[in-house]
């Protein structure tokens, strides 16, 4: 059965890992995994100061494996200042008809996670914004947007946050906009541009109530989502796994296959792959992988499989992808 991973990573090259390297090894990854093709984020500016640089690597890894590499490139965000928005919204329009320009098959938005909404210093359905969000309906380019995190990373949640999120930056106080607000914020967005070709990682987060996962999705019938952990999407799955595996079987044409393999210089390991197949394909536990530094150290070291049926992982590992991919 073809695979076709749509969220994974590439670089950047550091003082003991060339691109080259780099290259090799997420390529020898995906052919150890069994992928087909993959789809490589490069996130953007708003403090990134190498998002050019990436974005010129992940271009040339595509160009080396043309018809199995996509990019999805990130805005730059070039002389951006919150206090003087004056017609910067063409301003990132301009930017996004750059990306489609430089050969780009996608757009990866990030300033939806916790930090960067901050940094951004106005909201996400500001009117700023909007010009921006109307050409990505006018065009149906696909979008992968990152949108909050696990609510256990705010410090007000009574859960406690996983061993391995923290000392990451990835827990958040009072300084920081709230698990609600931004969810708010992002459902204004998707009220107001309902043809966006859009689809949310890591499960929108929602995997902890499935009922109100349901219901998202059928408010938003343009929107999908991923499979790229957030190890606690397979942990809640698996509390709930009869549960899980007909939410996966009734929505299997609204979700991806993903694994954000190759983060921070592909620290994240091969196995991550193999685990969501496992999680996907098997009936019983399905391990974590030990050296995968975004999943563990954890007390929770394996979960359940959803055993889904054939046609329910052909769409998910392969058909999704393609109909996105094209629009």
């Amino acid at each position: 059965m073809k695979k076709f991973d749509i969220h994974t990573h590439f670089g950047p090259a550091t003082a003991s890992h060339s691109i080259e390297e780099l290259y090799r090894k997420l390529l020898g990854d995906m052919n150890n995994s069994e992928v087909d093709k993959f789809a490589i984020m490069v996130s953007g500016g708003l403090g990134n100061e190498t998002c050019r640089e990436r974005l010129e690597n992940a271009l040339w890894f595509k160009e080396q494996q043309l018809g199995r590499v996509y990019v999805f490139g990130g805005l730059f965000f070039e002389g951006y200042d919150a206090t003087n928005l004056d017609g910067y919204g063409g301003k990132l329009v301009a930017e996004l008809e750059e990306l489609m320009a430089l050969g780009c098959d996608g757009l990866k938005i990030l300033f939806g996670k916790p930090g960067l909404r901050k940094a951004l210093g106005v909201s996400l359905d500001d009117s700023v914004l909007t010009p921006l969000f109307n050409k990505l309906e006018e065009t149906n380019f696909p979008v992968l947007w990152h949108i909050a995190d696990p609510a256990e990373f705010w410090d007000s949640d009574p859960r406690p946050v996983p061993q391995w999120a923290d000392g990451k930056g990835w827990t958040y106080d009072d300084s920081y906009p709230a698990y609600e607000l931004i969810k708010a914020e992002a459902e204004n967005v998707f009220n107001r541009h309902p043809k966006l070709n859009l689809v949310l990682p890591h499960f929108y987060f929602m995997s902890e109530d499935l009922v109100a996962a349901a219901e998202f999705l059928e408010r938003h019938p343009n929107i999908s989502i991923d499979t790229a952990p957030g190890v606690e999407m397979c942990h809640n799955c698996s509390t709930k796994v009869d549960a899980a595996r007909e939410f996966f079987i009734k929505y299997d044409s609204r979700i991806l296959f993903g694994t954000d393999c190759g983060m921070d210089s592909h620290t994240t390991s091969l196995k991550r792959s193999k685990m969501v197949q496992g999680w996907l394909e098997e009936d019983g536990d399905v391990m974590v992988p030990a050296d995968d530094i975004y999943m563990m150290p954890d007390t929770k070291d394996r979960f359940n499989g959803l055993n889904l049926p054939e046609e329910s992982l052909r769409k998910i590992y392969s058909e999704n992808f393609g109909d996105f991919i094209a629009g």
